[in-house]
Protein backbone atom coordinates (compact mmCIF):
# COMPACT_ATOMS: atom_id res chain seq x y z
CA UNK A 1 0.00 0.00 0.00
CA UNK A 2 1.08 3.70 -0.64
CA UNK A 3 -0.02 5.98 1.23
CA UNK A 4 -1.68 9.53 0.32
CA UNK A 5 1.90 11.29 1.37
CA UNK A 6 3.80 9.10 -0.69
CA UNK A 7 4.74 9.22 -5.08
CA UNK A 8 3.67 6.05 -6.67
CA UNK A 9 6.56 6.83 -8.87
CA UNK A 10 9.74 9.33 -7.90
CA UNK A 11 9.20 12.41 -9.64
CA UNK A 12 12.65 13.49 -8.93
CA UNK A 13 15.17 11.69 -9.81
CA UNK A 14 18.68 13.49 -8.76
CA UNK A 15 20.79 10.36 -8.97
CA UNK A 16 20.17 10.67 -12.50
CA UNK A 17 22.95 13.18 -13.80
CA UNK A 18 26.28 13.86 -12.02
CA UNK A 19 25.99 17.57 -11.19
CA UNK A 20 23.06 16.36 -8.48
CA UNK A 21 24.00 13.01 -7.75
CA UNK A 22 26.75 13.90 -5.17
CA UNK A 23 26.98 16.89 -2.96
CA UNK A 24 26.74 19.60 -2.96
CA UNK A 25 24.80 19.99 -6.37
CA UNK A 26 23.91 23.48 -6.32
CA UNK A 27 22.02 25.17 -8.89
CA UNK A 28 20.01 28.46 -9.63
CA UNK A 29 16.84 28.26 -9.24
CA UNK A 30 14.28 30.33 -10.70
CA UNK A 31 12.29 32.77 -8.02
CA UNK A 32 9.14 31.44 -8.94
CA UNK A 33 9.79 28.24 -8.62
CA UNK A 34 10.80 28.44 -5.07
CA UNK A 35 7.85 26.29 -3.33
CA UNK A 36 6.83 23.01 -4.84
CA UNK A 37 3.35 21.08 -5.01
CA UNK A 38 2.18 17.72 -6.10
CA UNK A 39 -0.42 15.11 -6.14
CA UNK A 40 0.71 14.26 -2.14
CA UNK A 41 -0.36 18.16 -1.18
CA UNK A 42 -3.39 17.34 0.36
CA UNK A 43 -2.14 14.06 2.31
CA UNK A 44 1.04 16.12 3.30
CA UNK A 45 -0.93 18.87 4.65
CA UNK A 46 -2.93 16.96 6.60
CA UNK A 47 0.05 15.54 8.43
CA UNK A 48 1.25 19.00 8.83
CA UNK A 49 -2.09 20.00 10.57
CA UNK A 50 -1.82 17.22 12.90
CA UNK A 51 1.48 17.88 13.52
CA UNK A 52 1.06 21.36 14.45
CA UNK A 53 -1.50 20.53 16.82
CA UNK A 54 -0.39 17.55 18.32
CA UNK A 55 3.26 17.99 18.25
CA UNK A 56 3.98 21.67 18.01
CA UNK A 57 6.95 21.78 20.96
CA UNK A 58 8.82 19.21 18.57
CA UNK A 59 7.94 20.44 14.93
CA UNK A 60 7.93 24.19 15.36
CA UNK A 61 11.04 26.36 17.16
CA UNK A 62 11.99 29.74 17.25
CA UNK A 63 14.60 31.55 19.25
CA UNK A 64 13.64 35.29 20.22
CA UNK A 65 16.22 36.48 17.41
CA UNK A 66 14.45 34.60 15.03
CA UNK A 67 11.29 36.11 15.25
CA UNK A 68 11.49 39.40 12.78
CA UNK A 69 13.12 36.82 10.17
CA UNK A 70 10.25 34.32 10.75
CA UNK A 71 7.45 37.09 10.05
CA UNK A 72 9.30 38.09 6.71
CA UNK A 73 9.19 34.55 6.13
CA UNK A 74 5.55 34.10 6.76
CA UNK A 75 4.82 37.26 4.42
CA UNK A 76 6.70 36.82 1.99
CA UNK A 77 5.24 32.52 1.48
CA UNK A 78 1.68 34.60 1.59
CA UNK A 79 2.30 36.56 -1.19
CA UNK A 80 4.38 33.67 -2.94
CA UNK A 81 1.05 30.95 -2.46
CA UNK A 82 -1.79 33.78 -3.59
CA UNK A 83 0.37 34.33 -6.17
CA UNK A 84 1.05 31.01 -7.38
CA UNK A 85 -0.45 28.36 -5.37
CA UNK A 86 -4.04 28.85 -5.70
CA UNK A 87 -3.94 30.54 -1.80
CA UNK A 88 -5.89 33.64 -0.51
CA UNK A 89 -6.30 35.86 2.03
CA UNK A 90 -9.77 36.06 4.15
CA UNK A 91 -10.51 37.15 7.50
CA UNK A 92 -6.89 37.49 8.87
CA UNK A 93 -6.16 34.02 7.93
CA UNK A 94 -4.37 32.09 4.74
CA UNK A 95 -6.92 30.19 3.12
CA UNK A 96 -4.43 26.95 1.25
CA UNK A 97 -5.76 25.43 -1.59
CA UNK A 98 -6.71 22.48 -0.05
CA UNK A 99 -9.78 24.88 2.15
CA UNK A 100 -7.27 24.48 4.97
CA UNK A 101 -7.29 27.78 7.02
CA UNK A 102 -4.12 29.32 8.53
CA UNK A 103 -4.29 32.55 11.18
CA UNK A 104 -1.90 34.74 10.33
CA UNK A 105 -2.24 36.24 13.65
CA UNK A 106 0.41 34.86 16.09
CA UNK A 107 3.88 33.29 16.08
CA UNK A 108 5.17 33.69 12.75
CA UNK A 109 6.51 29.83 12.75
CA UNK A 110 3.38 28.67 13.48
CA UNK A 111 1.59 29.63 10.48
CA UNK A 112 4.68 29.03 8.73
CA UNK A 113 4.10 25.23 9.56
CA UNK A 114 1.23 24.74 8.00
CA UNK A 115 1.36 27.02 4.68
CA UNK A 116 3.22 24.73 2.31
CA UNK A 117 4.70 21.22 1.78
CA UNK A 118 8.16 22.41 2.54
CA UNK A 119 10.06 22.33 5.49
CA UNK A 120 11.60 25.70 7.13
CA UNK A 121 14.88 26.25 8.52
CA UNK A 122 15.79 29.74 9.54
CA UNK A 123 19.86 30.33 9.94
CA UNK A 124 21.43 33.51 10.34
CA UNK A 125 25.18 34.81 10.55
CA UNK A 126 26.29 37.61 12.88
CA UNK A 127 29.30 39.99 12.12
CA UNK A 128 31.53 38.44 14.69
CA UNK A 129 30.22 34.80 13.92
CA UNK A 130 31.91 32.23 11.93
CA UNK A 131 28.87 30.62 11.00
CA UNK A 132 25.02 30.25 10.17
CA UNK A 133 23.68 29.68 13.30
CA UNK A 134 19.21 28.11 13.14
CA UNK A 135 17.44 30.49 14.69
CA UNK A 136 13.87 29.40 13.69
CA UNK A 137 12.63 26.16 12.31
CA UNK A 138 9.01 24.46 11.28
CA UNK A 139 10.32 20.97 10.59
CA UNK A 140 7.39 18.10 10.34
CA UNK A 141 9.55 15.73 7.93
CA UNK A 142 12.83 15.17 9.28
CA UNK A 143 15.17 12.87 8.19
CA UNK A 144 16.51 11.23 11.49
CA UNK A 145 17.01 14.45 13.39
CA UNK A 146 15.74 16.78 16.28
CA UNK A 147 14.97 20.51 15.97
CA UNK A 148 15.44 20.96 19.25
CA UNK A 149 18.59 19.54 19.51
CA UNK A 150 19.89 21.96 16.36
CA UNK A 151 18.22 25.31 17.35
CA UNK A 152 20.88 27.71 18.19
CA UNK A 153 23.32 25.94 16.84
CA UNK A 154 26.28 26.74 14.04
CA UNK A 155 26.10 24.55 10.50
CA UNK A 156 28.88 22.48 11.40
CA UNK A 157 27.61 21.42 14.70
CA UNK A 158 24.28 20.81 13.24
CA UNK A 159 25.30 18.10 11.06
CA UNK A 160 26.80 16.04 13.85
CA UNK A 161 27.03 13.07 13.84
CA UNK A 162 26.52 12.76 9.98
CA UNK A 163 30.39 11.34 9.26
CA UNK A 164 30.27 12.33 5.49
CA UNK A 165 29.69 16.05 6.61
CA UNK A 166 33.80 16.87 7.25
CA UNK A 167 35.24 20.51 7.30
CA UNK A 168 35.56 20.42 4.05
CA UNK A 169 32.18 20.02 3.16
CA UNK A 170 31.30 22.23 5.82
CA UNK A 171 33.45 24.76 4.48
CA UNK A 172 31.50 24.85 0.77
CA UNK A 173 28.11 25.00 2.86
CA UNK A 174 29.15 27.85 4.85
CA UNK A 175 30.37 29.84 1.60
CA UNK A 176 26.95 28.59 0.10
CA UNK A 177 25.05 30.48 2.90
CA UNK A 178 27.45 33.16 2.64
CA UNK A 179 26.59 33.84 -1.06
CA UNK A 180 23.37 33.33 -1.69
CA UNK A 181 22.10 36.48 -2.44
CA UNK A 182 18.19 37.70 -2.02
CA UNK A 183 15.97 37.67 -5.26
CA UNK A 184 18.67 34.78 -6.47
CA UNK A 185 17.33 31.71 -4.92
CA UNK A 186 19.57 28.36 -5.24
CA UNK A 187 18.71 24.82 -4.60
CA UNK A 188 19.94 21.03 -4.60
CA UNK A 189 18.82 17.73 -3.86
CA UNK A 190 19.59 14.94 -1.37
CA UNK A 191 18.47 11.19 -1.66
CA UNK A 192 18.89 8.16 0.44
CA UNK A 193 16.86 5.09 1.09
CA UNK A 194 14.57 4.10 3.92
CA UNK A 195 12.86 1.86 5.55
CA UNK A 196 9.34 2.76 5.36
CA UNK A 197 6.97 5.62 3.72
CA UNK A 198 7.06 7.45 7.16
CA UNK A 199 7.79 11.13 6.73
CA UNK A 200 8.07 12.19 10.38
CA UNK A 201 11.06 10.76 11.21
CA UNK A 202 12.78 12.23 14.59
CA UNK A 203 15.89 10.32 15.74
CA UNK A 204 18.02 12.15 18.70
CA UNK A 205 21.76 12.15 18.27
CA UNK A 206 22.62 9.85 20.89
CA UNK A 207 20.85 7.05 18.67
CA UNK A 208 22.41 7.96 15.57
CA UNK A 209 25.37 7.03 16.68
CA UNK A 210 24.66 3.41 16.95
CA UNK A 211 25.87 2.55 13.70
CA UNK A 212 23.30 -0.96 14.11
CA UNK A 213 20.42 1.95 14.07
CA UNK A 214 21.00 4.46 12.06
CA UNK A 215 22.29 2.18 9.13
CA UNK A 216 19.67 -0.14 9.31
CA UNK A 217 19.07 -1.91 6.15
CA UNK A 218 16.26 -3.64 4.13
CA UNK A 219 16.82 -7.29 3.92
CA UNK A 220 15.05 -7.63 0.44
CA UNK A 221 15.58 -4.27 -1.86
CA UNK A 222 11.72 -4.30 -2.85
CA UNK A 223 10.92 -3.37 0.83
CA UNK A 224 12.67 -0.11 0.27
CA UNK A 225 11.30 3.28 -0.42
CA UNK A 226 13.37 6.19 -2.26
CA UNK A 227 13.26 9.57 -0.08
CA UNK A 228 14.57 12.46 -1.77
CA UNK A 229 14.33 16.36 -0.51
CA UNK A 230 14.54 19.16 -2.54
CA UNK A 231 16.17 21.67 -0.85
CA UNK A 232 16.43 25.53 -1.36
CA UNK A 233 18.06 28.35 -0.01
CA UNK A 234 16.33 32.27 0.07
CA UNK A 235 18.04 34.96 1.26
CA UNK A 236 15.32 36.90 3.40
CA UNK A 237 15.73 40.74 1.94
CA UNK A 238 15.20 42.82 5.07
CA UNK A 239 16.40 40.89 7.77
CA UNK A 240 19.43 38.97 5.55
CA UNK A 241 18.72 36.02 6.92
CA UNK A 242 18.86 32.75 4.76
CA UNK A 243 15.76 30.25 4.80
CA UNK A 244 16.93 26.63 3.71
CA UNK A 245 13.65 24.90 2.51
CA UNK A 246 12.90 21.06 2.10
CA UNK A 247 10.50 19.43 0.37
CA UNK A 248 10.52 15.71 1.04
CA UNK A 249 8.83 13.64 -1.67
CA UNK A 250 9.04 9.67 -0.97
CA UNK A 251 8.18 6.49 -3.33
CA UNK A 252 8.72 2.62 -3.42
CA UNK A 253 11.73 1.49 -4.99
CA UNK A 254 9.59 -0.83 -6.63
CA UNK A 255 8.56 2.14 -8.86
CA UNK A 256 11.98 2.43 -9.84
CA UNK A 257 12.42 1.48 -13.79
CA UNK A 258 15.92 0.07 -15.19
CA UNK A 259 16.85 3.62 -16.35
CA UNK A 260 16.98 4.56 -12.20
CA UNK A 261 19.07 1.67 -11.95
CA UNK A 262 21.43 2.13 -14.48
CA UNK A 263 21.45 6.14 -12.43
CA UNK A 264 21.79 3.89 -9.13
CA UNK A 265 24.91 1.97 -10.21
CA UNK A 266 26.66 4.79 -11.44
CA UNK A 267 25.94 7.01 -8.60
CA UNK A 268 26.99 3.79 -6.22
CA UNK A 269 30.19 3.44 -8.16
CA UNK A 270 31.67 7.03 -7.34
CA UNK A 271 30.79 6.89 -3.63
CA UNK A 272 33.41 5.63 -0.79
CA UNK A 273 32.30 2.49 1.16
CA UNK A 274 31.53 4.24 3.75
CA UNK A 275 28.79 6.45 1.97
CA UNK A 276 27.47 3.07 0.25
CA UNK A 277 27.38 1.82 3.93
CA UNK A 278 25.48 4.49 5.62
CA UNK A 279 23.30 5.95 2.13
CA UNK A 280 22.41 2.80 0.59
CA UNK A 281 22.73 -0.88 1.99
CA UNK A 282 24.82 -4.01 0.90
CA UNK A 283 21.35 -5.03 -0.92
CA UNK A 284 20.46 -2.06 -2.42
CA UNK A 285 23.77 -1.92 -4.12
CA UNK A 286 23.95 -5.76 -5.15
CA UNK A 287 20.27 -5.54 -6.98
CA UNK A 288 21.74 -2.80 -9.00
CA UNK A 289 24.94 -4.27 -9.70
CA UNK A 290 23.00 -7.32 -10.83
CA UNK A 291 20.31 -5.32 -13.11
CA UNK A 292 23.75 -3.80 -14.52
CA UNK A 293 25.45 -7.12 -15.12
CA UNK A 294 22.04 -8.81 -16.76
CA UNK A 295 21.89 -5.97 -19.04
CA UNK A 296 25.39 -6.75 -20.36
CA UNK A 297 24.94 -10.27 -20.23
CA UNK A 298 21.71 -9.58 -22.56
CA UNK A 299 23.61 -7.25 -24.85
CA UNK A 300 26.03 -9.53 -25.36
CA UNK A 301 23.63 -12.41 -26.49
Amino acid sequence: MIPGWALARMSLRPWMTARTAHPPGIAPLAPDAWLHADETYAAQMALRDALAAERAQDVIACLPEGEAAAAELRDLLRDDLIARHGAREAGGALIRADGGSVALAGPAMTAICRMAQEDFLILHRAPEEGEHRLIAGALCFPSNWVLREKLGKALMRIHLPVDEYGPPLGARVQRLHDGVAAGRPLWRANWNFSLSPDLYTPTPEAQKRDRRRSRAAPREWRDAWVRVERQTLVRLPQSGAVVFGVRTLIAPLSGCDEDDWTGFARAFAEMDEEMRASKVGPVIVAEAERRIAAGRSARDM
